[in-house]
This record gives C-alpha cells, structure tokens and sequence, in this order.
C-alpha cells in the first residue's frame, strides 16, 4: 500500500507538471501571445516540418519499431523537430509542435504502443509523463531564449529603419540649407553690384576729405564680396565640387583690413588699440 500510495502520489504530482509544461504554455500563447506574419515560404515550411514530426511520432510512439526497449537511448531523437521549431517558428508554432508531440506519447501508450509501454497502465503512463517534463523544459528554456533573441532582432532592426529614416531627413534637411545659403549668396550679389559701380565713380571724384571713408568702404564691400564666396563655397563643398585655392597674403594688409573692421566697434566703447 505505501508503494501505490508513492506511485500514486508521484503519478500525480508528474501529471500536473506536466500539463504546466505542455499544455498551459500552449494555450497561453494561442490566447494571449501575436504571431508571426506567414509568408509562403514558411507556410510551405511548416506543412513539411508537420509531416516530419508526424512521421517521428509514429515512429517512436506508434510503430512496432517503438515497443523495443533498445530504442529507448534515441527516443530523445524527438526532441530534435521540437528544436528546429523553436529556431525557426514563432511562439505558436512551437508550441503546436510540444504538444502534437506529447499527445502523440501519450495516447500512443495508452494503445500499447512505444518504448514506455509495461505491464501496467499506470506505469507505462508515468514513464511517458517523465519524459515529456524533461523534453518540455529543455524545449521552453531553448525557446524562451530563441524567442529573446528574435524580439532584440526584431527591435534592432526597427531602430535601424528609424535611423535610416532620420538620416535622410537631416540629409534633406542639410541639403534645403545649403540650397538657401546658396541662393542667398546670389541674390545678395545682385545689389552689391550697383554699389561698386558706385563707389567706383566716387573713387573718380573723390577728395582727400573723402578719400578715407572711400577707403573703408572699398574694405567692407571686399569683406562683403569674400563672405558670399563662402557662402558659395559651402554649396559647393555639399556638391563636392569644392576647390581649395592657396595664395600669398600679406599679413600687414590683413590687420589693416581686420582693425578697419574693429575700429567703430572700439570708438563707440572707447576703447585704445596699440
């Protein structure tokens, strides 16, 4: 009696593992969890795995072949669709497969087929029962880890969509500047030419009461005229057809030009530049 009584009660505690294992994780997925999009291929992929795991089943746990004992070291060779399932199908495929498997053992047993079949049923059920908790844990920490793999690949993958959409956003963004920039550049050398002119028929005219204001102002426009070539450039530079052009430049000249540009700046703060 104490013997049946510690079948019975491991016989119990095995059946709701293993209906824990097997079926509440099915039936959470197919209520709870979202598929995967089905292409073609992989439905064409999935009729063949489901006729290949179809025909392992039969083999082990429905044929003659499977009432051998000698065939009990390979039954694990049932483990090996239920592999390639949690590689290859989402969550409800894999499932599927676990509990096509299980039901397969089991009711393969009960008839009196399959490596676990004994003298009684209670036995032959309890041994089928152990080896499918064992197959399903192995099986859902595999595909717990698979399914992590494929949402951080998935996640990755829509990052990089959005960066690739922000990239060219700015891209079209930069190129909108530019295109102003340059534009701008064109448009402000239209009215900088008339003012030459002018400033060139005031040189012709001028006195030396004038003739250093006549100065500054040739200073400016040149400054003007060099900062719309920059702004040219920097178009240019986007288009790559930018040219670099060295020259000679006297310094002297250069700190001339720069404290000309200075010099109202350090009157109105009355400021002393030595």
């Amino acid at each position: 009696p104490t013997t049946a009584a510690l079948r019975a009660l491991l016989m119990w505690w095995t059946g709701r593992a293993f209906g824990a294992l097997v079926f509440a994780p099915f039936f959470l997925v197919w209520f709870g969890a979202r598929g995967r999009a089905l292409t073609s291929v992989r439905f064409i992929e999935k009729g063949f795995f489901g006729i290949g795991i179809i025909a392992i089943n039969w083999l082990f746990f429905w044929s003659d072949i499977g009432q051998w004992h000698s065939v009990l070291p390979f039954l694990y060779i049932t483990a090996l669709p239920l592999l390639y399932a949690a590689v290859r199908f989402g969550p409800h495929g894999k499932m599927s497969a676990l509990v096509l498997t299980a039901i397969s053992g089991v009711i393969g047993t009960l008839a009196g087929y399959g490596p676990f079949t004994g003298e009684s049923t209670l036995g032959s059920v309890l041994g089928v029962d152990i080896f499918f908790v064992l197959i399903s844990t192995v099986f859902l920490v595999f595909s717990s880890v698979t399914e992590e793999n494929y949402r951080w690949t998935t996640e990755l993958s829509t990052h990089n969509v959005d960066l690739e959409r922000a990239l060219r956003k700015i891209r079209s963004v930069d190129q909108a500047k530019t295109d102003f920039l340059a534009t701008l550049a064109h448009e402000l050398r239209n009215p900088l030419a008339p003012i030459v002119s002018a400033l060139d028929s005031l040189e012709l005219v001028s006195t030396n009461a004038t003739a250093s204001a006549v100065t500054s102002i040739r200073t400016h426009i040149t400054t003007i005229t060099k900062l719309l070539d920059d702004l040219l450039d920097i178009s240019r530079i986007s288009r790559r057809k930018f040219a670099l052009s060295k020259e000679h430049t006297n310094l002297c000249d250069a700190i001339t030009r720069a404290v000309a540009v200075a010099r109202p700046i350090l009157q109105d703060r009355r400021h002393a530049l030595s």
